[in-house]
């Protein structure tokens, strides 16, 4: 049993020493949980000025980035949560990001209905991807970075070239939300 947040955890993922894990809450918190501790406390790493909607750890696992309804993209050390340059600011709360398989890049995806790709780098925003109708609820890139699929409240998922920005492919039929996607 793992203790701490006081509000709904809405992200968690493991760290690449498979020893600790991270989660994102509604209370406005990231903790980093130590799994071979025999206390089960989360520490706060930082925290949001509102919700926290989700994480993700770069591919060499030494930047956190984590977004929520703040509106901001917050890069941090996952070892002591000391915030990792400037953080990136968007038009909607934030509620999914991916990193690119080269960690040059993380994708947002928003509240707006829109799609942000950001060079880590520089905190600029490089391109933005838009044909959704609805919150995008999740992004996820492809292996080689070329793409990345999103899903929506719009009930569709869509295929993104990430060098243009261009629609590859819409593909409906659901009659709900789709709250995840992995590639």
């Amino acid at each position: 049993k793992f203790e701490g947040h006081t509000a709904t955890i809405a992200s968690v993922i493991f760290a690449p020493d498979s020893k600790h894990v991270f989660s994102a809450s509604l209370d406005e918190t990231v903790r980093r949980w130590n799994l071979e501790a025999v206390e089960s406390v989360g520490e706060i790493l930082f925290s949001h000025e509102d919700r926290v909607w989700c994480i993700c750890l770069s591919p060499g696992g030494d930047i956190l980035a984590s977004g929520g309804r703040d509106n901001t993209i917050r890069f941090s050390n996952p070892g002591d949560g000391s915030a990792i340059g400037n953080s990136c600011t968007t038009e909607a709360a934030v509620r999914s990001l991916a990193f690119s398989p080269s960690g040059k890049h993380v994708a947002s995806a928003s509240e707006d209905e829109m799609i942000q790709l950001w060079d880590v780098d520089t905190r600029r925003e490089v391109r933005r991807f838009m044909g959704h109708t609805n919150f995008v609820l999740s992004v996820a890139f492809s292996g080689d970075g070329g793409h990345l699929l999103s899903a929506s409240g719009d009930n569709t998922i869509r295929l993104w070239d990430t060098d243009t920005g261009a629609e590859l492919r819409k593909l409906a039929g659901h009659t709900h939300a789709i709250p995840t996607v992995v590639y």
